[in-house]
């Protein structure tokens, strides 16, 4: 893959996980924050549309709000884009160089690389960085290929597995506006409410599976 490709597509895809917005907060964003300084990878498994490249872009906002991690510090890419079709693990190391190059980052560098496993061999590569360069790694794939026994043995010891799934209940409620305590349970207005979200959760799941 040329270079010139490369720097065109890390700059599309950084624009637009830095600019996305009208997320909703997921129960794993709160686990993952209290990660984010051990040097372990991040490796989030789970199904097509469970919300993993929306979890990545939360965690972009926890680390440049929070940690207040420049935007030069961080690399986004998805290997789901079709113009990823001629990129293979030999090109990590021109993605990395170029990346450099292009924008400067001081200190610790954060990595989130969607849908990884398109890209055959990539693990090896992801393992030689975590070896010997100061960057926080965030994978995501499909949970066939993320668990495989091969890629498992690779990182073995070097990474966290996170399972991600289609919005729990407590997230659908978030969607929705609507907070609730233990007591709530106990006030009819309340209770209605929650049922009525809980029926329109179910009526949705219901929906997808046609």
């Amino acid at each position: 893959m040329n270079k010139e490709k490369i720097k065109q597509l890390i700059v599309e895809h950084k624009e637009r996980f830095l600019n996305t917005t009208g997320l909703i907060n997921c129960d794993n964003q709160k686990y993952i924050r209290h990660l984010l300084h051990q040097k372990e990878i991040i490796v989030i498994s789970g199904v097509r549309r469970a919300g993993k490249s929306s979890l990545l872009k939360l965690i972009g906002d926890d680390i440049r709000i929070s940690e207040q991690v420049q935007e030069n510090n961080i690399l986004y890419l998805n290997f789901d884009d079709e113009r990823f079709i001629e990129f293979s693990h030999q090109d990590f190391e021109m993605l990395l160089e170029t990346f450099i190059e292009m924008f400067q980052p001081q200190g610790r560098k954060y990595f989130f690389l969607d849908e990884i496993q398109n890209i055959q061999g990539w693990e090896r590569w992801v393992n030689r960085i975590y070896e010997f360069e100061d960057v926080k790694i965030f994978v995501t794939g499909s949970n066939a290929s993320l668990l495989s026994s091969e890629i498992a043995s690779a990182l073995t010891g070097r990474n966290w597995q996170i399972s991600n799934f289609p919005f729990s209940f407590s997230e659908f409620l978030r969607f929705n506006q609507v907070e609730f305590q233990p007591a709530d349970f106990y006030l009819r207005e309340k209770k209605v409410q929650i049922k009525t979200c809980l029926k329109s959760m179910s009526i949705q799941a219901d929906f997808r599976k046609y």
